[in-house]
């Protein structure tokens, strides 16, 4: 799914800008940092832990001033910084293979890019950041048990969400049902449940984006028939929204769905193997067999579908035909007869 170009550099640019925040802002105003107290250090020396204080404290002293920056690039310690809650990547989903390449990039010349965190309030003992952008970069540090480059940001929830859809918004590596969830978590929180709002603001076509949001409705069996979430596709979700709407389709969509979870096959092999449940024929409905028609007359019958009845096609006479008339009646009261015998 791609943006507006221009309106989309406008609107990344107004999220990234080191300079974001207005002496308005409710988390400029009440910076939710604890306050500086001796704590262990992040790995054997407690040396390296003073340089964060001072920059969490610097961050303080910033929001309070009303004037935000970014704050300089830290190490810390992976353990210490947990996911936003609103995050929207899927981190249990990460893996070796989802992150080989910076897993190699890190071992080759380091960590490039720092991961985007702000500091927690003091009630969270076993962390001091969450990252709002950079769950691959997290979870590779973790792996490979070294420290995460940090960039500690001053933001409130909106302000996070749209940074972290601003970073995410045309990298492969985050499905389209990843995405989908995210925004359907925020549309209430964050734009009233207003679909075209939210969508003028994030740059989305308004269908693309009914389209999408489409995908976090779907049943879970049909989500766990991809064993790679990013194989899920929009377009999928239209196909498996429409059959969802009649009952027998549907029925034999998540039966199939079923079978196919833990089998490891790629989204082109799932989406064809349910799309062909989806058209199959359902076997308790049978096409009847055509019944013999007999011919009386002017009028053509065969036996009905139920006992006592019959099915008659005939020509409708002219109603000045009055000869064509008599006949018709004649051959409906033979007809009467035969059939009460």
């Amino acid at each position: 799914m791609r943006t507006k170009g221009n309106k989309f550099d406008l609107l990344a640019s107004q999220i990234l800008s080191d300079d974001n925040a207005s002496s308005g802002d409710p988390v400029a105003e009440k910076p939710s940092v604890r306050p500086s107290r001796v704590k262990p250090a992040l790995r054997s020396s407690a040396n390296k832990r003073q340089p964060v204080f001072e920059a969490r404290q610097a961050s303080v002293a910033e929001a309070s001033s009303g004037k935000v920056k970014t704050v300089k690039i830290l190490a810390v310690d992976p353990a210490r910084i947990r996911p936003w809650s609103g995050h929207n990547r899927d981190y249990a989903e990460l893996s070796e293979t989802r992150c080989a390449d910076l897993i190699d990039g890190f071992k080759r010349i380091g960590q490039q890019f720092p991961a985007i965190v702000r500091a927690l309030p003091a009630d969270d003992d076993q962390h001091d950041y969450e990252f709002i952008c950079g769950a691959r970069r997290h979870w590779t540090a973790t792996h490979m048990g070294r420290d995460l480059q940090v960039e500690v940001r001053v933001m409130d929830d909106k302000e996070a969400f749209l940074l972290q859809d601003v970073e995410n918004r045309d990298r492969e590596d985050i499905s389209d049902y990843e995405r989908a969830c995210d925004y359907v978590r925020a549309l209430p929180l964050f734009f009233d449940g207003n679909k075209s709002r939210m969508a003028e603001s994030l740059q989305i076509d308004p269908g693309n984006f009914s389209r999408m949001l489409q995908l976090a409705d779907l049943p879970t069996e049909i989500v766990e028939a991809y064993s790679d979430r990013r194989d899920l596709l929009t377009h999928h979700g239209q196909i498996y929204t429409k059959a969802l709407t009649d009952a027998a389709a549907a029925k034999r969509l998540i039966a199939a769905a079923k079978d196919l979870k833990d089998r490891e096959l790629t989204g082109r092999q799932v989406i064809k193997l349910l799309k062909s449940a989806i058209a199959q024929q359902s076997r308790a409905a049978p096409t009847p067999a055509r019944r013999k028609a007999t011919r009386m007359g002017e009028l053509e019958w065969s036996p009905g579908a139920k006992k006592g009845q019959c099915e008659l096609n005939f020509k409708v006479p002219d109603a000045s035909d009055h000869a064509a008339i008599e006949r018709l009646v004649g051959d409906f009261t033979a007809l009467i007869k035969k059939l009460a015998e």
